[in-house]
């Protein structure tokens, strides 16, 4: 089971708008939704720093392709 904990934070009086309208649509608590949004966001984040991280620990390690490689593969599109 998830335990919560309070997390304060301010926000553009038109979102505060959008998020309690879209709360009245789903039938669902803008508390829900705020914390749906925050695990989607930093989910993303997280994927998108590990991918990162990843290229640069290849790089580092010389395995990207040579610009032969490079070309070979978009050659066929710009033709």
């Amino acid at each position: 089971m998830n335990t919560f904990e309070s997390l304060s934070f301010r926000v553009e009086s038109g979102n505060k708008a959008r998020l309690k309208k879209l709360a009245a649509a789903t039938k669902r608590d803008q508390s829900e939704l705020a914390r749906e949004a925050l695990d989607q966001y930093l989910s993303i984040q997280e994927w998108q720093i590990a991918g990162i991280e990843r290229a640069m620990a290849q790089a580092d390690a010389g395995e990207f392709a040579n610009l032969q490689e490079v070309d070979a593969v978009f050659d066929p599109f710009l033709k």
